[in-house]
């Protein structure tokens, strides 16, 4: 079965063969994935996400490309979109073994501000 006759079955109401394109595809969005954020559980995290919104846009894939190329582009601007946003959230990291000093220093990482904390 090709993925255009997966797709049309999906289209019509079986919701169930979205498995088999998830199942196809999974590895190749979670690398995708993977290359931009450089994080296992981010990339998981994200390929979830691509897929549910792959899912939801599926009406929208006018079959002009494959479907791996689809899911791929989706997976790319996904992932950019995921590095180019600031999280907000504030990154702490211990560096006095770093830096060899008894006393621990905190690193916080906002977007645009470093700062060292002790």
């Amino acid at each position: 079965m090709t993925d255009k006759e997966i797709i049309n079955l999906i289209l019509q109401g079986d919701r169930e063969k979205f498995r088999i394109l998830v199942e196809k595809y999974q590895q190749l969005v979670f690398r995708t994935c993977l290359g931009f954020l450089h994080n296992k559980d981010d990339a998981d995290d994200l390929t979830q996400d691509i897929f549910i919104q792959a899912y939801q846009s599926l009406k929208s894939f006018k079959g002009e490309a494959s479907f791996s190329t689809w899911i791929y582009r989706i997976a790319v601007n996904a992932s950019l979109n995921k590095v180019r946003k600031p999280s907000g959230k504030i990154i702490l990291q211990r560096l006095g073994s770093f830096f060899g000093e008894s006393k621990e220093k905190e690193l916080s990482i906002m977007p645009g501000k470093i700062r060292c904390i002790s």
